[in-house]
């Protein structure tokens, strides 16, 4: 084939590869056929024990108090008296398998403190027990697994740096319990902070989700896993939140290997600047800025080979940067460029591994 000609159709793929995730597809039928039975409904049921006011309890409950004295433990302190009674409840959560050995990601708020784990799977409506391998509250990240062995369908996991405003999602869940459930959208936005959890850069997606989709897949129209659902907000139709997967990528091989996963640390506070860059308005003592010389007002403008146009630029190259590791940066600082060489420390994770 003659090079110009080749060359041309080389572009005109890569072209149409570019674009395939924003092409308005005819229907989604095909993901939901596909990829459907690769996502889980997760119970949890936990038992703790509730600690009210007598009166409290006497209306809440539908019976007399006094005919309930046998099941609760009953302390007096002075004229105040307090029961201690069991309390049985269950949660509802949904997740995705990625491995075909039953490995399942899915929020650590849908698993914290579990008591008893069932998994439920579309193609036999069967539960099945599962339990918690590792959990990263950072991250708002768990990874479970099927106890049962077997053999099971899973989804591959894709690219979320790709994803541009506008580009088409699809939701997978158990919303308000109603399992199996799929809905469509649009990236709405990227790089959205909400106060959730310390380290949050979320999708922001119209397509519908609500209590019960925390856990589940968000995919492209390729059908890899972009994002996992982890908030929507109440009675507001429109704006639901996810995980990026690239973010997780690391948590996730981590917890597989049983190992705790690791952040880079800078120990600043920022803001966007008010032209370009990360402005700096705290630096924390003893941390790795500190040591580094930065201060106050320092505008950072590159972290190694990365462009930092805004904070979240300076978040996410940061925390990718491995621990110990020295990382080459450039702050402005008054009228002046520096080169500062820095340290990257690590952040203290609240990790659990089972």
């Amino acid at each position: 084939m003659h090079k110009t000609l080749q060359a041309v159709l080389l572009a005109v793929i890569a072209g149409q590869n570019a674009s395939a995730l924003s092409a308005p597809p005819d229907s989604f039928r095909d993901l939901a056929e596909k990829h459907a039975d690769a996502v889980v409904t997760i119970t949890v049921s936990r038992s703790s024990l509730r600690v009210l006011g007598a009166k409290v309890v006497e209306a809440l409950d539908p019976l007399p108090l006094r005919n309930l004295i046998p099941d609760y433990v009953s302390l007096a302190f002075g004229l105040v008296s307090t029961v201690v009674y069991p309390l049985n409840r269950k949660t509802l959560g949904s997740g995705f398998i990625i491995s075909e050995d039953g490995l399942i990601a899915t929020n650590c708020h849908v698993v914290e403190n579990p008591g008893r784990i069932t998994v439920e799977v579309r193609s036999d409506r069967k539960r099945h027990p599962a339990r918690v391998l590792g959990t990263d509250p950072r991250t708002d990240l768990a990874l479970i697994q099927f106890e049962e062995s077997g053999r099971y369908p899973f989804l591959k996991l894709g690219d979320s740096d790709e994803l541009r405003q506008g580009d088409w999602l699809v939701a997978f869940g158990a919303p308000l319990g109603f399992k199996g459930s799929m809905t469509a959208g649009t990236v709405s936005a990227k790089g959205r902070r909400i106060g959730l959890i310390e380290i949050e850069d979320f999708i922001q997606t119209d397509a519908a989700v609500n209590f019960g989709n925390s856990g589940g897949p968000v995919l492209n129209v390729r059908g890899e896993v972009v994002g996992i659902v982890t908030a929507g907000l109440p009675l507001v139709q429109g704006l639901g939140f996810a995980i990026p997967i690239n973010e997780l990528k690391n948590s996730l091989a981590a917890l597989r290997q049983g190992k705790e996963p690791v952040w880079g640390w800078l120990g600043v506070k920022i803001r966007d600047a008010e032209r370009s860059g990360a402005e700096v308005t705290k630096v924390y003592g003893g941390s790795p800025a500190a040591a580094a010389g930065v201060e106050p007002g320092d505008v950072f403008l590159k972290w190694n080979e990365t462009e930092i146009c805004e904070a979240q630029d300076l978040f996410r190259s940061v925390l990718a940067s491995s621990p110990d590791s020295i990382a080459g940066a450039v702050v402005r600082r008054g009228g002046r460029e520096l080169k500062l060489s820095i340290s990257v420390g690590r952040r203290k994770e609240p990790t659990r591994i089972f």
